[in-house]
């Protein structure tokens, strides 16, 4: 079986991917594959999936990816699949936004307004994940559970249970238990040796974009969330830019 936890950047794929890791016990992915081998993230090179998918029988292996595979190629190669599962995780535009711009300045080490990140880039990188989602509901599927961060806050244990049985496992109260204090935020920030001066996991929070948003950045997001965006034929490099500044070096493989 291969399970991918799947999602947007910023959008809580990270957490997903470790609350799946908890579940069961995992081949590790060939080194081969690997993005980068020393993230406790298994995340492939992106443009190797078809590659990864021909090379091996997933009805005889047990992998768990963690990519952002937000593309129709990307998503119908994984549908091919036959014993691929896809868990696709979902967080309200407005704090992806949010969470992209503080990851954005604690790596690039400039100090810039939200405001100023939301015209030139912020709102970019919203419609493009919305672009992303997009993608991904056009081709529905039995293989595909749809999550959403916010529900994933609110009732952890219905939901965990829920990803239990999508994957075919059935968790006990102490289980669930077991996974949530593994992927608290405090645990994972041990996990991924989130200590230093640039935080990945920030707050973990639902609704801090109310804290950011207002007037006409407020209403430039609400009329992209139902819309998107027009003029997107550009997107190719202001998204591998928007991409460098999130992820560093790995991003021209996304």
């Amino acid at each position: 079986m291969l399970i991918v936890s799947n999602g947007a950047q910023k959008s809580g794929s990270t957490w997903l991917f470790n609350i799946i890791r908890n579940m069961r016990e995992f081949e590790r992915v060939p080194e081969e594959f690997l993005l980068d081998p020393e993230n406790p993230n298994s995340e492939i090179v992106y443009e190797r999936l078809p590659e990864f998918l021909d090379a091996f029988d997933h009805g005889k292996h047990n992998f768990l990816l963690k990519n952002h595979f937000g593309k129709p190629d990307q998503r119908d190669a994984l549908l091919g699949c036959k014993d691929a599962l896809v868990v696709n995780i979902k967080r309200d535009l407005r704090d992806v936004t949010v969470s992209a711009y503080y990851y954005t300045m604690n790596l690039s080490g400039k100090k810039r307004s939200f405001e100023n990140y939301y015209w030139t880039e912020g709102r970019y990188l919203a419609a493009l994940v919305r672009s992303y989602h997009q993608n991904w509901e056009q081709r529905p599927s039995g293989r595909i559970l749809s999550l959403s961060f916010e529900r994933l806050k609110e009732d952890p244990v219905s939901e965990i249970r829920a990803i239990g049985r999508f994957i075919g496992i059935t968790l006990s109260d102490t289980e669930i238990e077991r996974i949530l204090e593994k992927t608290s935020m405090s645990n994972l920030r041990k996990t991924y040796k989130d200590d230093g001066e640039i935080k990945f996991f920030r707050k973990g929070e639902t609704g801090d974009w109310k804290n950011h948003f207002k007037g006409t950045m407020l209403n430039d997001i609400s009329r992209i969330m139902v819309g998107g965006l027009d003029g997107l034929n550009f997107s190719d490099w202001l998204y591998a830019r928007v991409l460098k500044e999130l992820y560093g070096r790995f991003a021209v493989a996304r």
